[in-house]
């Protein structure tokens, strides 16, 4: 059986670290840093620029004149929504793919990641948390996913073979079968990449929030229910979705009302039909 020691110790197995992300979020969050030193991160990925350039042009943003350069780019949309635009472009190519241990067709993990993503976002606005650290929580909450499903293919089928025996979650199926789950990975990667505790910590958490440190227990709880949330609302997290439930404490841990809740769902749902509509305009 392999362990996570041995998938992390093996380059080949691993998805291309996403460098630019932490250093952004460094210089978003109040660290040193100016638009030169922005652009000269984006500008070594020629790929990321393209895209990030055509984003900036499209009509979403609604600019009469077409920009071709970072720095114009970045005095368009802002700091902030540069980092989100880069976010969803890089981890389009952590989790793009198919993912065929999960169930789960080219763009879904995607799409699921980024309403979880936007899930975190809305909720740390209205829990007064810094809205760029939960929405990339949610953002990169299931990297171990495509891990699992380049590392431990053949096995993975005991997996659900156990969840059909013995009707339990994923995370708890993945633990007995693999020894580890998907969020425990997806936590060892982040912190392999030099994302903040805060990230690594609420992500690998995530489905049961109730043994993490009290620092960062308000993020996996809020990442425990934006997978909630993102699968209550049709985007599917894999073959697993009808076992994803949330703990009854949840909302009494984030005091969520009734009405606030609505209220969030509402928000993701207006925010995720905008985002698509952005997708389809700058062919990201």
């Amino acid at each position: 059986m392999i362990t996570i020691q041995e998938i992390l110790a093996d380059d080949k197995q691993l998805p291309p670290s996403p460098q630019i992300l932490p250093k952004l979020l460094t210089i978003l969050q109040g660290g040193e840093g100016t638009s030169w030193e922005i652009v000269e991160l984006a500008r070594v990925d020629q790929a990321l620029t393209a895209q990030v350039l055509a984003w900036s042009n499209s009509a979403f943003y609604g600019f009469s004149e077409p920009c071709d350069d970072l720095e114009t780019a970045i005095s368009r949309i802002g700091l902030r929504e540069l980092y989100k635009l880069v976010g969803m472009i890089i981890s389009k190519r952590l989790v793009g793919s198919k993912v065929a241990c999960y169930v789960l067709d080219e763009g879904q993990l995607w799409e699921n990641s980024i309403a979880c993503a936007f899930c975190m976002e809305i909720l740390a606005t209205k829990l007064g948390e810094n809205p760029s650290e939960c929405y990339t929580i949610g953002l990169l909450h299931a990297i171990g996913k495509t891990v699992i499903n380049q590392c431990v293919d053949k096995e993975y089928d005991n997996v659900f073979a156990l969840i059909d025996e013995k009707m339990i979650p994923l995370n708890q199926a993945e633990q007995e079968v693999l020894g580890f789950n998907h969020a425990q990975l997806s936590q060892a990667l982040l912190e392999k990449w030099k994302f903040p505790q805060v990230i690594s910590e609420a992500v690998g958490f995530q489905y049961d929030p109730r043994g993490i440190s009290p620092k960062y227990s308000k993020f996996a709880w809020m990442m425990h229910l934006a997978n909630w949330i993102a699968a209550g609302i049709g985007h599917n997290p894999g073959r697993d979705s009808w076992a994803l439930d949330v703990l009854p404490e949840t909302f009494e841990k984030l005091s969520l009302s009734e009405t606030l809740l609505h209220s969030i769902l509402l928000d993701v749902h207006e925010k995720i039909d905008s985002v698509k509509s952005q997708l389809v305009s700058a062919r990201v």
